[in-house]
């Protein structure tokens, strides 16, 4: 992991709808449906709930973990937040920065 500083997305917000708990870009435009609701898992929620604010993607991953209830393989854990985290960056729900 390196330095990449990364944050929420301002216009991005997770809500539940029924059983199921999406993110929401709400600046983009639906109404030509090019745009979708991000279903997550409870992992997910607990994860995205985690980044406030600008901080560094290692510092991200060890918020989350340092809050996981169980036991965990710590490189493990750590690979497949920071693969999510990824994830949300490529398709534009968390922004990044250098």
């Amino acid at each position: 992991m390196g330095m990449e500083k990364i944050r929420r997305k301002d216009s991005v917000i997770i809500r539940h709808i029924h059983e199921n708990i999406f993110l929401i870009d709400t600046k983009c435009n639906y109404e030509n449906n090019s745009c979708i609701f991000y279903e997550i898992n409870e992992m997910g929620e607990f994860i995205w709930e985690h980044l406030s604010g600008w901080m560094n993607l290692e510092d991200a991953v060890y918020r989350v973990i340092n809050d996981l209830v169980g036991e965990y393989d710590y490189d493990e854990a750590s690979v497949t937040i920071e693969e999510y985290i990824k994830k949300l960056i490529k398709i534009g729900y968390i922004e990044s920065e250098e």
